[in-house]
Formats: C-alpha cells, structure tokens, sequence
C-alpha cells in the first residue's frame, strides 16, 4: 500500500519545508519528522494525523531524529547544541558542547547512552535521559558517522564505531549489523563528486572489504531492517527503492516512489510493516506491507496510549451590561480589529462554496458578523472589509505556487480599482472582479485577511518596524565552522559605506543544479520537457564600485543548502563537494534568507548594479531589481547589427588584456572584470571614440571566433588565489595593442600588461540633474540601441 502523508506549512515558511529527517517512534503509533525550517513534527498513525511541532534552535534543518521509549533527541544543522524532548513537546534537557554538532549515534542494544561528534574533532557521550556527559576525548579528526555495533561479541558493551571524514571520495550514508558495516558515498571521476554507484561492505570482525553490490541509479540512503537484520532499502534520490538480502544479492524488490521532487529522507518501522520517505516538497510517502485499505499500527501493535498535547483554554463568558468595558472584551479575545481566516478549501466538496455561481462571486468586498445576546442575534452588526487573499494555483502539469492578491491602500486614493495580484515578479493591477473570482478548481483560496472597518483608522502601525537592519552590510554573516581565514578575500563595509542612491556596486553570482532536466522524444522527433532543470544560488559576490575601496568585495557569500544537490557544476561555478556544509566548509557561508536580506538592502538603498548577463542572474536568484537600476556590460558592448553578445571571458581578454575563468569561474573576478569594463566604457564615452572601438571589437573578434586564443606554454602564468585576476603577458595581449589609448598613442594599461581600476575616475553623474534624473536621486540610464 502506498500513501502519502502532505506536507505541512508554517506561518513563517511561504512554500511546503522539504522532510530532512524521519524516525519511527518505538513504543507509540508515531512517524517523527523534522523539516528544513528547523522544527521536529508528529505524524499520528499511517493517516498522518498532524500533532505536536516544536523547533530545535537555529532555523534551519533538522539534521537527525532518534525517537526512543522515553524521548525524542534531535539536534538542527544550525542550532547550538542537542536536546531531549517527551512525547508531548515538553523539552526535558538541552545539551551545548560549545561547537558545531556534526552527528550524533543511535542507542546501543543494551543501555541509555547517545555519542555525538563535534567539528572540533571531540566524541561526547551523554546520558538519554538526563543529558548529563558521560565521556569527553579528542579524536583524529572530524567524524560523520557514529554507530553502536557488537562487532566484538566477547565483549560485554557495544562498540563504539566512526567514520571520518576524508578527502576526495566522501561518505553520504551508512547502516551497521553486529558484524557487518555497509557504505555509500561519492566517487571523484574527472576532479567532479558523483555517486558511487555501488554499496560497499566491510566485516568488522578483521576489518577487511568484502564484495559490493550494485545500484545503477547512484545510492542516496541505505536503511537496515530490523527485524531482519541481512536486508537493507537502498533508495536514490529519485524515489527508486531497492530491498536486497546481502546474503543472496540476487535477491531483489524493486519499488518506484510516485514522488513529484526529490527524496530527501528515509525511515523505516521497528517491524519493517512500514517504509516513510520524505522529499523535498514537504510531502510524506509511506510503503505498507499491509493489505490494500488496511490500516495497521506503526510498531504492529497499538503501544502506549498518544501523548496529545494540552489544547487551548476555553474563552470566558462575558456578562455585558452598559457598564461592560470593550478593552476587556478584546482582551479576552472579542471584537478583533483584524481577522485572518483559513478558507479551509482542501476538498472538492469544500471548494465548491467559493466557487463562481451564475455570474456571481461566492466572496464578497464586505462582510457583516453578528454577535448573540442571550442566544439571540445581535441586531448591530460589525463590518468587516476583505483586504488581502493568499491563493493557490494548482496548474494541470505542474507543481503548485501560492500568489498574493491584495488592496493596496495606498492605491485607494487614486485607482478606482486598488487590487493588485503579486505572483512571483508579475505585480498586475486587476478588477475587484477578477480578485474574488473562483471560477474552478485552478484557483482555491487559502487565507483571508479581514479589516474592521470602524476601528481600522485608529490603529497605531508606528511601532511595527518599515526598514531593514543595514548593519547587516557590516556583519560577518558566517556558520561555517571550519572556515579558513587565507580563502577569505571580501571585508564588509564600514558603518561609513552604507550605500546611498546611485553607489556603484559590482555583481556576480555561481549556481549549481538541483534538479537535471528530465525530456522525452516523441515519435514525430520533437522534444519534451517533463521537468526543467532547477539551479540554486551557491555563490554571490559584490564589490565596491567607487571610493578608495574600489573592487573590493564586501560581500562573498557561499549559499547553505540542505537540499540535495544533483551537480556542484565545478567547471562553470567553482562550487565542489563540501563547499556548502556547515561542518566541512573553508569558506563564508551564510543561509539563503540573510543573502536575500543583504541583496534586498542593495536594492532598496537605489544602488547601482554593475555585471555581464544580470538579468539571467536575477532570475535565478528570484529578486527583482528596477531596471534603472542595472548597468549591464553584455548590453553596453553589443552591437544590434551584429546580432552577437560577447563573452565577458572574451571582452575582458581583448579590452583589458587579462585572461579570466583560466581553469573554472570565480565571481570576484567575473565582477571585477565587468566593473573595469564599464570603466573604460565611461572613457570612451567620454573621449566620443567608443562606437569606433566597438566596431574594432567585433572586426578583430571575429577572426578569432571571440574567443580568446590559447597561450603559449611558455607564458602561462601561475595560476592567481580566487579573487584575483590573471594578467596577461605582453607576448600574447591582443586587441592590436591600442584599444585604449592616449592622445599621443600611449597605451593605458600598467606595467604589469593590464588596464588598471582607478585608470578612470566615475564621472559625477550619480546623482545629476536632469531629464534623466530619477525621483529618488540616482541617474536612469539612456542606454543607446545600435
């Protein structure tokens, strides 16, 4: 039997959590799960009854749930320490070691003790049930795995068994039984993590490798059974399961997930009548060994009663009389100013009421509510008026996405028709009409937000914060844990520095994919694309554009992921295996939504964004930027006659004479250089010579295919620290040496063979009067079409 449990959505999450972490409860009919947003949840029976959630400090992943008889320990890749918490969400103990918590082990066979690793390179053992250490010592290095096994059957206690990390190839998962120690992990084929298509196996006994088994979809979760202690579930991230007996390898079950996303997480049940996987939409799939229909407890048996949590007291009854105080209604919970109400439209049956019926909307502008005296009707109505609906778009082929449709105040004064719909980058005004439509089942309202129309203008905002914090500008923002201050190459700006309208910064930004295009040929030889490729940001940097500072970084920022990363794209991005972990990271990483802060202050302040192909970039990072606001190198060395954009690889070779993305792209250089680019064009500008050089661009480019040709062995350089850029030799600098020239001929470029930053001053034109000049006081850019 195969059911899904669906995912869950907090008020703090806009999209589903992707499941990192499941465990079954021992003794009780529960599915524990921990999602990406950092809080462990409760799953009552196979029905996925929704329970108890708690966070367990940090916000972000749960990194490993283990439910015992008494507890649940868990412990979140961004929190400071591990705890213990009862069945009913009551914490009993939280442990802080003081460092970064890189995994902690299961409980041995016989006894109360849980041992946890440290990225400081310790081993802790703790007491379960009082958090209390037991043992503390230093180990060899940074441990990624921890299992109790009685690999030593002489022996009395469990032994204790790690797994270090090491270079190159790297461990992702791994199982244990009393005598045997099955791996997977990634292989290096060409400098680039794959996934080793094979499950190692080791006997602890002599310690030596016996024959691997084979999994051509590349291996991402091995789960032992443990009832049956020869079987393991080996899945792949794309939902394939495979149960195998290593004692008869050719014995095999195979299953396929109907997952929609990738699995991002695998338990299975102390009986083995359960399989829980979940993926990165939030969702929980579960593979019963039960007969169709049939229900069965988690464990096969019903165990101890579910600790349901203590639910809200019930409000007081009022006796009202003319005397009766309104403060004292609204503080027990009457006569709210604002209402936020779940339209609760799950089923067909629900989303029936708000539909569209003969030409008439369900949902209306305004609402009246009526309270009741003495069992009666109030006869004085409050009137509530509908301001804002958070709606789901659920597309035939595709997957889902909320989109805000709102009653902008603001708006009132002047548009006789105040809604706007924000999806995504579209924000589009639309008729009130239109805003409270339902015609079918593509459109289901979510949540509805009310304002009471009496007392809305007494309501006092000025407490609530308007602005962003920019002293995030000035903050190093990392959790990596072993960072290595030699690779750090930005220094964030002074309280001095904090943008103003129209301050030149310098962008670039690395990606690496998430999810692979899947497509299919159809028989007439066309091509379909069942799934898109999905890119993540894995890399921003930004620089300085003007000031004593010019082209240093303030921000280089390595992006924390947890989800599962399909391909780091090395050659194109520089991101490898490790770059963004916590634990094994050498370099600056922060989480996404600080990223998104920091970028979001850039745009706000009126800054002016300097790089080669932005738009694609700001795509992919999902931020919208004024198009004012962008000064885009790939647009201004384009001719429209020639119909051909040019490399920022080649333009910074011909034109700068320096040679970049030699072995892989940095984004401090690529920034860099589309910073210099802008300068000289500011020159030429300015000298009335550029469309000339232009043309001198795309005729000499030409014959080298705009491309810049390979150097002579005998001049390579060394190769620069990331960051910087690699000048080219005179032997080998093209461009007919005189691209940049004074007014007698001297060429502009430094004694080392390239064109120097502060060559060119930025001419005082941010902010400058104008017909160009834009209210809030940086210049639009008149960008000329040739």
């Amino acid at each position: 039997m195969d059911n899904i449990i669906p995912s869950l959505v907090y008020q703090r999450d806009v999209l589903p959590q992707p499941i990192t972490s499941l465990s079954f409860d021992p003794v009780t009919d529960i599915l524990w799960s921990g999602t990406n947003s950092g809080h462990v949840c409760t799953n009552y029976t196979a029905r996925g009854l929704r329970g108890v959630h708690y966070p367990v400090g940090g916000h972000l992943a749960v990194k490993k749930i283990l439910a015992t008889e008494s507890n649940v320990i868990a412990c979140g890749v961004a929190s400071d320490g591990i705890g213990a918490w009862g069945k009913g969400g009551l914490n009993a103990w939280f442990f802080r070691p003081g460092n970064q918590i890189t995994t902690f082990s299961k409980k041995p066979s016989n006894g109360s003790t849980v041992a946890l690793s440290t990225a400081s390179s310790e081993l802790i053992l703790l007491n379960t049930q009082t958090g209390s250490v037991l043992r503390h010592s230093s180990v060899p290095s940074i441990l990624t795995h921890l299992h109790f096994t009685a690999a030593r059957p002489t022996r009395r206690d469990d032994t204790l068994l790690w797994i270090e990390h090491g270079q190159g190839a790297s461990e992702r998962h791994s199982e244990t039984t009393s005598t045997l120690l099955y791996t997977i992990g990634l292989g290096m084929r060409q400098g680039r993590p794959f996934p080793d298509p094979l499950v190692k196996v080791y006997d602890l006994r002599n310690l030596e490798a016996l024959t691997p088994f084979p999994f051509s979809q590349g291996p991402s979760f091995i789960t032992r059974f443990a009832n049956r202690p020869s079987t393991l579930a080996i899945t792949s991230s794309q939902g394939l399961v495979q149960i195998v007996d290593t004692t008869n390898p050719a014995t095999n079950e195979f299953y396929q997930l109907d997952a929609p996303s990738y699995i991002s997480s695998v338990a299975v049940s102390p009986t083995a009548g359960y399989m829980a996987f979940g993926d990165s939409d939030g969702a929980i799939h579960l593979l019963s060994a039960a007969e169709e229909e049939a229900m069965l407890p988690f464990n096969g048996f019903d165990g101890k009663p579910i600790e349901w949590p203590d639910s809200a007291e019930a409000l007081p009854d009022i006796t009202w009389t003319d005397t009766t105080l309104l403060n004292t209604a609204e503080c027990c919970g009457y006569l709210s100013p604002a209402l936020a109400v779940n339209a609760a439209a799950h089923e067909k049956e629900a989303h029936k009421f708000w539909r569209d019926s003969r030409r008439q909307t369900f949902l209306r502008p305004r609402v009246q509510i009526h309270g009741q005296i003495d069992g009666m009707d109030d006869p004085e109505a409050v009137v509530y008026e509908l301001r804002a609906i958070v709606t789901q778009v659920v597309p035939k082929d595709a997957n889902s996405h909320l989109v805000a449709i709102i009653k902008v105040p603001e708006a009132e004064i002047s548009d006789p028709e105040p809604w706007f719909i924000f999806n995504d980058f579209v924000v589009q005004n639309i008729s009130e009409d239109e805003a409270l439509s339902f015609p079918s089942g593509w459109k289901v309202p979510a949540i509805l937000y009310l304002e009471r129309v009496d007392v809305c203008q007494r309501l006092d905002f000025n407490g609530l914060p308007d602005k962003m914090d920019r002293s995030i500008l000035c903050r190093d923002t990392n959790i990596a844990v072993n960072r290595d201050s030699r690779v750090i190459k930005h220094e964030p700006l002074r309280f001095e520095e904090l943008p103003k309208p129209g301050t030149l910064i310098a962008i670039d930004a690395e990606f690496v994919s998430m999810q692979q295009e899947e497509t299919e040929y159809r028989s007439d030889g066309t091509k379909k694309v069942i799934r898109p490729a999905r890119l993540s940001l894995a890399r921003v940097s930004v620089l300085r554009g003007d000031g004593s500072k010019e082209g240093m970084p303030f921000i280089d920022d390595h992006i924390h992921t947890s989800e599962i990363i399909v391909d780091y794209l090395t050659e194109f991005s520089g991101i490898k295996f490790g770059d963004l972990d916590p634990s094994l990271s050498r370099y600056t990483l922060t989480p996404l939504k600080v990223v998104y802060k920091k970028l979001r202050l850039l745009v706000d302040s009126g800054c002016i964004f300097i790089g080669h192909g932005l738009s694609k970039d700001f795509r992919i990072i999902n931020i919208f930027v004024p198009q004012e606001q962008v000064i885009d190198t790939v647009d201004l060395y384009f001719l429209e006659a020639r119909q051909r954009r040019l490399s920022l690889k080649f333009l910074t070779w011909f034109v700068l004479k320096e040679n970049i993305q030699t072995d892989t792209h940095d984004s401090i250089e690529d920034a860099l250089s589309a910073l210099k680019l802008y300068k000289v064009y500011l020159q030429l500008e300015a000298e009335g010579s550029f469309d000339s050089k232009l043309e001198e661009v795309y005729r000499e480019g030409k014959q080298y295919q705009y491309r810049p040709p390979a150097r002579p062995q005998s001049t390579v350089p060394t190769p620069a620290a990331s960051g910087t850029v690699t000048p080219l030799a005179h032997q080998v600098a093209m461009g007919r040496g005189g691209f940049l020239s004074g007014p007698r001929g001297a060429t502009q470029f430094n004694n080392h063979g390239h064109y120097p930053l502060q060559a060119v001053a930025t001419p005082p034109i941010f902010p400058i009067p104008g017909p160009n000049h834009h209210p809030h006081g940086f210049m639009q850019p008149n960008w000329r079409h040739r």
